[in-house]
């Protein structure tokens, strides 16, 4: 079984921002992640965890790009 990594080739990994949802084409307050887990991540319950903890003040887009990859969309610095 292979071992999980970061170092995966994602490096031309392409992902469009619905500006609709939040204040303008904020890219930078974006970012790309994932679970290094072998079992599936149940994403309504991630999305609702997440919220909770990371508490945004504007609040948070969660979304599935990938299967197993996530974008975090928040829009308030």
């Amino acid at each position: 079984m292979a071992g999980l990594s970061l170092d995966e080739d994602k490096e031309d990994l392409v992902v469009l921002v619905d500006t609709a949802e939040g204040e303008g084409n904020n890219t930078f307050l974006c970012v790309v992640g994932r679970f290094l887990t072998y079992k599936p991540i149940r994403v309504k319950i991630m999305k609702e965890r997440m919220t909770e903890i990371l508490h945004p003040l504007k609040g948070v887009s969660i979304k599935e790009v990938e299967q197993g990859l996530f974008l975090y969309q928040f829009f308030h610095k």
